[in-house]
């Protein structure tokens, strides 16, 4: 069947596992590109794309369904922002900071990369932001910079307000900042990507390689791994950590960042001090303040079977002695919460995570399960269990749980967008 050997391309050309994004939307797109060229079959059509970089690029456009927000898993801006405060800034290098967002969509996540960078007192001239996109669309979209209320979904809009101007009924983001990004199409897994380029000190690709294969996910890290300082930052989505520990990365040690460091990377300090360090400002991001967990809704009664348990303190305890380091305490507070208030899917998927950390791969996996069974929709569980499956080489069920997740995460975005139009 035609449309077989088109998922075919769309993995050889950008990575995509179709079953993990939905095959119904590589067929739906499909469909839309036989329309827009006049063919009737489907067969005459594989012939055109295999034949036409340019009809094959706008297959991809028609596939990819941008998907973020500005401060999208905050956490991550809020380890990014230590990090620069406590080890660039401390270690005073004489040259640029060299960021790399990749893919950039339509450019949120570069976008609050500055903004965490112009709030810690970096001076724009001290740093250097590329954002990457294989998407053309995209890309104008992140260049227009005008935003609509779906990619605003924190409950803090004080980056908003010193950053936006509103324009009709969206709000186009202040020339300052704009100009400090560099947006360019590109292709993670082409030949020739960013052949000849400076190290990057941070990068983040988050949330893509969830719909990569296993092969694919092994090549992206690596590429990337590669245009990675030695002492850089590698920050990935929430379901991708365990990718990059099977590539040998340390976790940085910031809650729920899934922030990730080559394993022999020397401490930031030991640079030489040349350059005066930039003074600091306040943050765009507090960090501590409390983060709300958008996956599931927190439970008004504890011991509640499907929802988080009320003590939310413990359960951040727990993550906070999983991320630095001390497993082993952290699996005990998990189990302690389980016997204490009773089942709670959030605390399964967090006692998976720790116990996949720990190597005991078949507890993990049981943990997941119950996470799912309490919380069908649980996107993070779902995710990690395809990870497993991926390790078992067994490609139907990793790509059936990808599926799911990605359902999972649609629906969470949806009951995020009505939330929002209420709001407004």
């Amino acid at each position: 069947m035609f449309i077989v050997e088109i998922e075919e391309l769309l993995r050889n050309a950008m990575g995509l596992d179709a079953a993990s994004l939905g095959r119904e939307t590589v067929r739906q797109a499909v469909r839309i590109r036989l329309e827009q060229c006049g063919f009737q079959d489907g067969i005459d059509y594989l012939e055109h794309v295999r034949q036409s970089p340019e009809e094959l690029q706008l297959l991809i456009e028609a596939v990819v369904v941008p998907e973020t927000w500005f401060f999208r898993h905050i956490e991550a801006f809020q380890a990014f922002a230590d990090w620069v405060q406590t080890e660039w800034m401390s270690a005073q290098r004489a040259r640029m900071l060299r960021i790399l967002s990749v893919p950039c969509s339509t450019g949120e996540e570069p976008y609050s990369i500055a903004m965490v960078l112009l709030d810690s007192g970096f001076p724009a001239a001290q740093f250097r932001l590329d954002a990457i996109d294989i998407s053309r669309t995209s890309l104008a979209h992140a260049s227009h910079a005008v935003y609509r209320d779906n990619s605003f979904r924190s409950t803090d809009f004080t980056f908003r307000d010193r950053y936006f101007s509103r324009e009709g009924g969206a709000f186009r983001l202040a020339a300052p900042v704009r100009k400090l990004v560099h947006f360019r199409q590109g292709n993670l897994l082409a030949p020739d990507f960013n052949i000849g380029g400076d190290a990057y000190d941070v990068i983040f690709c988050r949330n893509v390689l969830i719909y990569f294969d296993a092969e694919k996910q092994k090549e992206t890290v690596s590429v990337l791994g590669r245009l990675l300082d030695p002492a850089g930052v590698f920050f990935v989505g929430p379901a991708e950590g365990c990718l990059m520990i099977d590539a040998g990365f340390a976790p940085m040690k910031q809650r729920m960042s899934f922030g990730f460091l080559k394993r022999s990377s020397p401490p930031a300090s030991a640079a030489p001090h040349k350059a005066e360090a930039p003074k600091r400002k306040h943050r765009v991001i507090p960090v501590s303040q409390p983060v709300p967990r958008p996956m599931t809704k927190p439970s008004s009664t504890a011991g509640s079977t499907r929802g988080n348990i009320a003590t939310v303190p413990d359960l951040a305890k727990a993550r906070e002695l999983a991320d630095a380091g001390q497993l082993s305490d952290a699996h005990d507070v998990c189990e302690s919460l389980l016997r204490t208030f009773g089942n709670s899917a959030e605390v399964y998927a967090l006692l998976g995570i720790v116990q996949d950390a720990m190597g005991r791969i078949h507890e993990a996996e049981e943990s997941y399960r119950r996470a799912i069974y309490l919380d069908p929709g649980h996107h993070q569980a779902l995710a990690h269990l395809a990870v497993i499956a991926d390790r078992k080489h067994d490609t139907a069920t990793a790509r059936r749980l990808r599926e799911r997740a990605r359902r999972a995460e649609k629906r969470q975005i949806f009951t995020v967008q009505a939330k929002e139009n209420d709001r407004w």
